[in-house]
């Protein structure tokens, strides 16, 4: 059985082969701010996107989109702002989406979920 780690990036592929098809481009993975991990960053035309992705095997514990709490989504927003200053982007338009993923194992079937402006700060 893969570690959590190696499923979370997995995920994270999937997430990117994903947005690259809708035509985003991926500027960053895995940047680590403020001791908060931001899954994705990426360009929709001249908007930041940052894309928290959640994947899940089975929706036994819940929707993946569940675990997108306040909490969670107060640290992604205070890591987005630390990279937005740092990569001097302040003047872009800037977005927070969610993508979730359902990798039926059993099936072999994976679901993809892309909440566009799943949050706002």
């Amino acid at each position: 059985m893969k570690n959590r780690r190696a499923k979370g990036s997995s995920f994270e592929d999937i997430a990117c082969a994903f947005l690259e098809k809708k035509g985003y481009q991926i500027i960053g993975r895995n940047v680590i701010l403020l001791r908060r991990e931001l899954d994705i960053v990426a360009l929709d035309g001249e908007t930041v996107v940052f894309v928290e992705v959640k994947g899940r095997h089975s929706l036994q514990y819940g929707s993946p989109a569940e675990a997108v709490d306040e909490k969670k989504r107060a640290g992604i927003a205070r890591a987005a702002a630390a990279y937005l200053e740092q990569a001097n982007l302040w003047d872009r338009p800037t977005r927070f989406d969610v993508v979730t993923i359902i990798a039926d194992d059993d099936q072999g079937g994976i679901r993809i979920d892309h909440i566009t402006d799943a949050f706002r700060t």
